[in-house]
């Protein structure tokens, strides 16, 4: 405040001066005030008007991808940034990926168990069948956990479906590791405190022995290969193994009868492109003429032969199997780059269900779509 100086006069006549003074400028705050808020109003964007919370600023985009019977996906620019499915099937599965997905033989069902439905969300633990094209939900009296990474493999011996891997915890916590299995109808947990501890793993069946065979590494960095005969864990100690990774592809191949695993990631040299057999007791690598390019988290499984297919920076190839190298299939058409999609095989016709298909900035397209590989080419079922 400045300083006034001495008051003259009487106090009535100060007073009533005062007052007179404090009234205009009272009028002129007002006035002035009004043309500033006016002035603002105008010049606001249309979208801060509204007054509604927008999920995303006006300028960013995403991209969206419409799968269709052709070789690549076709892209389109949208402004929605939540997780975009390239198709909805209704009454059925939401769009997800690393969904835990094989195929039942007792049943003739394909089994999708959890999965996730988008960066920053929460896992899910439901389980759904496709028998007879038709999907259906099951509610089962008690389920799993979320388990994270976890390996979903039919036992053709046992007629059930084995669900192993670690269990989704908050960090400083314990890790608890949990084996299951589904007989089509309920889930029943099994060897309740034993198995493999392992961080990340990958798993298939080996037909010739009758037991789940799991690949993986320790939290130390450590791999390990165990066997599940459908009532015990067995730490196996093979003479040669293949080197610790994470998001490597395994699968039964049929005309060596033996265990195949391809590819996955070491953090300190990245992605990897060789392919090991597993004989029933030792791992050799094999060094084939011609083989996919090195990725991780590709589609793998069964059917007349082992088939290969995506993964890496959604790739959309396809690969088989001969028993001695890998051939690169030509098919009219597929379903598009996508990564991690489950796969699962009836013994004669491979299923490949979901997985992610791009990036956009603030999420990922996701799919649930369901298609097949005959031996020739690929079809969409759902």
């Amino acid at each position: 405040m400045g300083y006034e100086g001495k008051p003259t006069g009487s106090p009535l006549l100060r007073l009533r001066g005062r007052l007179a003074a404090v009234a205009l400028a009272t009028l002129a705050v007002i006035v002035f005030g009004g043309v500033i808020v006016l002035g603002l109003v105008l010049h606001r964007p249309p979208q801060a008007i509204s007054g509604s919370p927008s999920a995303t600023p006006a300028a960013s985009a995403t991209t969206e991808v419409v799968v269709t019977p052709s070789s690549t996906p076709t892209a389109s620019a949208t402004t929605d940034a939540t997780p975009t499915p390239s198709l909805s099937t209704s009454n059925g599965p939401s769009p997800r990926t690393g969904a835990s997905v094989a195929y039942d033989v007792s049943s003739q069902a394909l089994v999708v168990f959890g999965g996730y439905p988008g960066p920053g969300y929460t896992t899910l633990t439901d389980t759904w069948t496709l028998r007879g094209g038709s999907w259906q939900l099951m509610h089962p009296s008690v389920a799993p956990p979320v388990l994270d990474g976890a390996s979903f493999v039919y036992d053709p011996v046992r007629k059930v479906t084995i669900l192993h891997g670690p269990q989704k915890r908050p960090l400083g916590t314990p890790t608890v590791y949990d084996t299951w299995t589904w007989n089509g109808q309920k889930w029943s947990q099994v060897a309740v405190g034993s198995g493999p501890s392992l961080w990340t793993s990958t798993g298939a069946f080996d037909q010739a022995h009758g037991v789940l065979v799991v690949f993986g590494v320790q939290a130390g960095g450590s791999p390990e290969t165990w066997t599940w005969d459908g009532s015990r864990w067995t730490r196996q100690k093979p003479v040669t193994l293949p080197p610790a990774r994470s998001g490597e592809s395994m699968g039964f191949d049929p005309v060596s009868r033996r265990v195949l695993l391809f590819g996955g990631r070491r953090d300190d040299t990245g992605v990897l492109g060789d392919t090991w057999l597993w004989d029933g007791s030792n791992w050799t690598e094999q060094h084939p003429a011609e083989a996919p390019s090195p990725r991780m988290n590709a589609a793998m499984a069964s059917g007349q032969t082992l088939v290969l297919y995506g993964g890496g920076d959604l790739l959309s190839d396809t690969w088989i199997w001969t028993g001695s190298t890998w051939k690169e299939m030509t098919p009219a058409q597929n379903p598009g780059g996508r990564r991690p999609c489950g796969a699962g095989s009836n013994g004669t016709t491979v299923l490949i269900f979901g997985g992610e298909l791009g990036t956009g900035p603030s999420s990922a397209v996701l799919t649930n779509d369901v298609w097949s590989w005959d031996g020739v080419t690929w079809n969409r079922l759902k």
